[in-house]
């Protein structure tokens, strides 16, 4: 398993985790160098996995959300104990 922190890559840069439950995370960055957005992932199992999505050379990736759901998505993560409240909040205010 993967930390979300270290899942670097070229699609996805200067990110901060907005909410890990260990196997998923969901974080705020830079997308494909052009955007900010919210994107997401899965961290993988315990053990040497890094998780899904997995690019070349076994590099993990981030997919990124549609426009109109992240708005629902940050605002259901307030309710979520995983959450980095006060990350959500301030993404929150930039939209």
């Amino acid at each position: 398993m993967i930390d979300p922190k270290n899942a670097v890559s070229e699609n996805f840069k200067n990110f901060t985790v907005l909410y890990d439950s260990d196997r998923f995370s969901i974080a705020y960055g830079l997308f494909q160098n052009d955007r900010n957005t919210v994107a997401m992932r899965w961290n993988g199992e315990a053990g040497e996995s890094i998780g899904y999505p997995v690019g070349k050379c076994k590099t993990p990736l981030w997919f990124s959300l549609p426009n109109k759901l992240i708005k629902p998505i940050l605002i259901m993560l307030l309710s979520q104990e995983e959450a980095n409240y006060s990350e959500v909040i301030r993404v929150l205010n930039k939209l």
